[in-house]
């Protein structure tokens, strides 16, 4: 009956500490979890104020600067629903739409560089092609004031693109930034840097450009909006 009696106790005792340390498991798990929910709530702030920064230093260089043409754009900002990147025409989804004055031809931009641009919306919802598909390509400037190219996504990483077409002589060393030629994308986004000479087509060279953005963190982005491109689009067209 001792023993027994030994036995029981001991078992109550081995059940009692391990529900103390199944406890203090939980516990932990769930202040793990608390700091990880905090973590993800100040990342995107800090992206939040982040593009915010962009916008007013995009503004500041346009009052600075008499021939800018930044102050033309005018920036929506959105949660990144959907996104691929393992296919050869990667695309991207927005929870917002038409109804906050997104329209087909926007572009998608971050503080780390172009993301894509918009393809078709709905109300509350935009589609666009990511930087990562063959049909997108991003016109370039290298430096502030340096030569202008094509920058494409090279369709093999998520964190490098091509910059085409540079004339032979032209070192590339400083980072590659939006151009401002189309009327898609702000001048002055910064891109990626150079790595290295590709290859080269009579007296122009392809250059490797490692991206800034990286795809896979995708989050919060700002599509770039311009009142007055209907009138724009009139005039291109006569």
């Amino acid at each position: 009956v001792a023993i027994l009696y030994s036995s029981s106790g001991m078992h109550a005792t081995w059940l009692n500490k391990s529900s103390q340390n199944v406890s203090a498991w939980i516990g932990r798990g769930k202040v793990r979890a608390a700091r990880r929910k905090a973590l993800l709530a100040q990342n995107d702030s800090l992206r939040e104020e982040n593009l915010l920064l962009m916008e007013k230093l995009l503004k500041l260089e346009s009052v600075c600067s008499p021939d800018s043409v930044s102050d033309r754009f005018v920036y929506v900002h959105a949660n990144v629903v959907k996104a691929g990147t393992n296919q050869q025409r990667n695309y991207i989804v927005l929870d917002k739409g038409s109804l906050d004055g997104i329209t087909a031809g926007c572009g998608i931009v971050t503080t780390r560089g172009v993301v894509g641009i918009v393809e078709a919306v709905s109300g509350h919802y935009s589609y666009g092609l990511s930087f990562m598909n063959p049909l997108v390509s991003v016109s370039a400037r290298v430096g502030r004031n340096g030569q202008c190219a094509p920058l494409v996504w090279d369709g093999l990483s998520t964190g490098s693109a091509t910059l085409q077409g540079v004339q032979l002589g032209v070192e590339i060393r400083d980072t590659v930034y939006t151009s401002g030629l189309s009327s898609i994308y702000p001048p002055g986004i910064p891109l990626g840097v150079p790595v290295r000479m590709k290859s080269t087509n009579g007296a122009t060279a392809d250059y490797e450009i490692r991206l800034l953005q990286d795809f896979s963190m995708l989050s919060r982005v700002s599509v770039v909006t311009i009142p007055s491109a209907g009138e724009m689009s009139i005039l291109e067209e006569e």
